[in-house]
């Protein structure tokens, strides 16, 4: 069983070091991405046992199909992203704002998994104005979250979203202006 682990383990390494990858300096520290593609941007977070090359390299990489900009940072802490000291949801929206400032985009639809819910969902809520869509995978409501008063935030976020149609598959469809 080791032997199996460990091939397995030499596969995905030789995966995420073939990705193409770039750095961005920001007050948070250094923020570690991939991009790949033209058109719509489309900011991809991934969960807990993934990271940015996700976003252009395995699974999720088909999901949006063709005319997107994918933009996958990793999160706080995964590969080449610093892990500031007391880091919260708040802070990684913020980082990926910076990142799509740093790149020149204004507007961007955002696809959170499992644990990048919590970031996504503060994104969402703490710079609105960036956002054509929003999708949740797996999310895990206030991951991450401590204060209730923020959790409660996050859930009307994403409350907010959904009631305007701005939540899920189908607004990624209706927003880009593709089906």
């Amino acid at each position: 069983m080791t032997g199996v682990y460990r091939c397995d383990m030499q596969r995905a390494r030789e995966r995420i070091a073939a990705a193409a990858t770039k750095k961005v300096e920001s007050r948070f520290g250094t923020i570690e991405y991939a991009e790949q593609g033209m058109g719509v941007p489309l900011l991809v977070i991934h969960g807990v046992l993934g990271c940015h090359v996700d976003g252009v390299d395995g699974h999720f990489s088909t999901l949006s199909g063709p005319g997107f900009r994918v933009i996958a940072p990793s999160r706080f802490g995964y590969f080449g992203s610093t892990l500031p000291e007391g880091a919260a949801p708040a802070d990684q929206a913020d980082a990926y704002a910076v990142l799509l400032h740093r790149l020149g985009i204004d507007r961007t639809v955002v696809i959170g998994f499992s644990a990048g819910s919590a970031s996504v969902l503060e994104f969402a809520a703490r710079h609105r104005e960036r956002v054509l869509g929003l999708i949740l995978a797996n999310a895990r409501l206030g991951g991450g979250i401590t204060s209730s008063r923020l959790r409660n935030t996050a859930r009307r976020s994403a409350m907010g979203w959904v009631g305007s149609g701005c939540i899920g598959v189908g607004c990624c469809v209706e927003v880009c202006g593709r089906g």
